[in-house]
């Protein structure tokens, strides 16, 4: 299977207008005073509705000695109410849970007489699919405990529009066929990072706990749309420590949606990608 993907822009238009007081005439002597003309224009003709008020994205912010906290999501995922209500509580579930550990955290440190280190947890969610049958989310995130380094991490969710639910990807995919189908393949692809990485070819049959291939389905999987019509990309995503040290950072697998593909997703989701 050969795999690609394109990048998109968008373009904003404007427009003005004028008009040219020589144009205007004279009024009879016998017209309507201006000014009552006026008031029969406003009793008669309806109000202008307001304008529409554009839906800002939404995000929580708090920052204290404890703790520095962030969660932002965009606005196609704002303008959804039932989604913008399930991440506001996320948000608010995640703070307080973050902001009682650095707060247990300070307490320890101070009855052993060591200085605290400030917590730390962003997480931002950002748009990678925005189709008429879903909107799929990708959390970027960051957490720091006060050790010697924070860890970066990753969510999904995936949005269905009809049925006004998250789905999760094991609704998504036949997970056990989507595995026998493109293991080798994401196994292939993530050598070919490490190889760029290292620097060396990596040999997954060596000691190195680093060389092997981790269980693509212990990974974030999330279906995504990079040219816009439709879901047409698979994304793959591996924290650190899975397939490689912390200093590798994060590898991102992506494999283009195939007919072969296709033929995995389950029934009721079978129109949601673009055919290739």
């Amino acid at each position: 299977m050969h795999r690609h993907f394109l990048p998109l822009a968008l373009i904003p238009l404007f427009a003005a207008g004028c008009s040219d007081r020589s144009e205007q005439q004279e009024a009879p002597q016998n017209a309507t005073p201006p000014q009552q003309m006026g008031n029969a224009i406003s009793a008669s003709a309806p109000a202008s509705p307001p304008p529409a008020i554009p839906t800002k994205a939404g995000r929580v912010m708090r920052n204290d000695a404890a703790l520095d906290f962030a969660y932002k999501w965009p606005t196609q995922a704002a303008s959804i109410s039932a989604l913008d209500a399930w991440l506001r509580s996320h948000a608010e579930t995640q703070y307080r849970e973050a902001h009682t550990a650095a707060m247990r955290d300070s307490a320890a440190m101070k009855a052993d007489g060591f200085p605290f280190r400030k917590h730390a947890l962003e997480q931002t969610w950002s748009t990678v699919a925005d189709t008429p049958q879903t909107l799929v989310l990708e959390a970027q995130g960051y957490a720091y405990t006060g050790g010697a380094h924070g860890m970066p991490f990753h969510s999904s969710i995936i949005w269905d529009k009809a049925q006004e639910k998250r789905i999760g990807i094991g609704q998504f995919f036949d997970l056990p066929r989507f595995s026998r189908l493109v293991t080798m393949e994401y196994c292939d692809i993530l050598n070919r990072h490490r190889r760029e990485k290292r620097g060396i070819v990596v040999r997954p049959d060596s000691n190195d706990p680093f060389s092997g291939c981790p269980d693509i389905l212990k990974q974030q999987i999330i279906p995504v749309s990079l040219r816009g019509k439709g879901l047409d990309t698979v994304r793959i995503i591996i924290g650190p420590y899975e397939a490689g040290p912390y200093a590798e950072g994060t590898y991102t697998i992506e494999m283009q949606a195939d007919g072969e593909m296709m033929r995995v997703v389950r029934p009721p989701y079978n129109g949601w990608f673009a055919a290739p």
